[in-house]
Parts: C-alpha cells; sequence; structure tokens
C-alpha cells in the first residue's frame, strides 16, 4: 500500500512539474505562483540570474511579476525532459533537466540552454508545495559555447526590489567586449549578446 501511495506522489509531482515547465513557457506569472506555500517560514528560491535567495512568498511574487516579464518572452520550445523524483513521507525531491529554447527581448534569436533545477516539496492541506529550489541554465545562440547570465547583486539585505535588478544579459567572460558596430544595430544595448555571424 505504501508503494501505491508512493507511486501516486510521485504521478503527482511529476504532473505538477510539467504544469510548471508550461507556466515558466508562456511567462505565466499567477500560475508560477499556485506552487509556493504563502506562509511557509523557510522558502529558498535561488534562481540563477539573482546573487542571493528569495526567502519569502511576497519575494517570489516581485520577481514573477516584475523582474520576470520584462525580461523573457517566452521559452519556445522544451526538449529532452528528464523529470526524477523520490518522495519521502511529506517531503520528496525532484531533479528536473531539459534542452530549452529561450526569446529575450531585443533578439531575434532563440538562446538554447541545458536547463537544472532541483526543487524540495512539502505535502500542506493544499497538496504538494514547492519550498526549495535552485536552477542553471547557460544560453547560447548559434551552436557557440555557453555563457551563464551575469548575476544581480544588490548591496540590500532584504529581497532585490525590480528596479535594482539589471536586465537579462549574456555574460561577456568569454571574449572582451567589442565596440558595437552597424552591423550589430538589431540588438538594442542591453539586450542578450548573441554571436551569430552579425552580431560577433
Amino acid at each position: 500500500m505504501a508503494n501505491n501511495e508512493g507511486s501516486n506522489d510521485a504521478a503527482d509531482i511529476a504532473a505538477m512539474l510539467r504544469r510548471w515547465i508550461e507556466a515558466f513557457r508562456v511567462v505565466d506569472s499567477e500560475t508560477m505562483m499556485t506552487f509556493w506555500p504563502r506562509d511557509y517560514p523557510d522558502i529558498v528560491y535561488q534562481s540563477e540570474e539573482n546573487a542571493r535567495a528569495l526567502g519569502t512568498y511576497e519575494e517570489i511574487k516581485t520577481y514573477w511579476y516584475e523582474q520576470v516579464p520584462p525580461t523573457l518572452d517566452g521559452i519556445a520550445k522544451v526538449e529532452d525532459i528528464d523529470i526524477r523524483i523520490h518522495v519521502h513521507g511529506d517531503l520528496a525531491t525532484a531533479y528536473l533537466s531539459a534542452l530549452a529554447s529561450a526569446k529575450f527581448p531585443g533578439s531575434e534569436h532563440l538562446y538554447v540552454a541545458p536547463f537544472r533545477a532541483s526543487i524540495v516539496l512539502r505535502r500542506s492541506e493544499d497538496g504538494w508545495k514547492y519550498v526549495h529550489y535552485t536552477s542553471r541554465a547557460s544560453w547560447t545562440s548559434a551552436g557557440l559555447p555557453r555563457r551563464s547570465m551575469p548575476v544581480t547583486r544588490t548591496n540590500s539585505p532584504t529581497a532585490p526590489r525590480a528596479a535594482e535588478l539589471g536586465a537579462w544579459a549574456v555574460s561577456r567572460r568569454l571574449r572582451p567586449p567589442a565596440p558595437r558596430s552597424p552591423a550589430r544595430a538589431h540588438r538594442p544595448a542591453g539586450a542578450p549578446r548573441c554571436w551569430c555571424s552579425a552580431c560577433a
């Protein structure tokens, strides 16, 4: 009986993760917030572009309503999805990996990245909810080497406000900054840098 219950829980969580992927893909902030508990005191949400973890429902809400929509047009395609789930009573762990093709504002290109996330879920009266989340993705265009998104830093001990959060852009660590040329006029300043023949 316990094995059946565990299997049912794993199936429920797998379905939940696929709903989460779809909400992420279309930048559905309202649905994204349904995966988090409002009153759990020990939330950890570590996105790749923020230097510090968010720790409350309200901080995550600010992130999804104010930071993400202006900086991500959506995920055009999600492929090679691998979901691994382990249920331990009222706690569960999930590992998710996929190949995602993202569209960023100011660029006509799709940026492809192997996306990975580790999630801890807790059973509540409202069903399974995320309580710990960390992710990593390195976006690339035109098959060139992967690069990490730059880290957003703030000196404030509280959650970074949307106004303090920089636009998403591709890190330039792998190459020194190049002077802007007419050939790159299609890429507005601050947009993710791509490495196609027109932009290189």
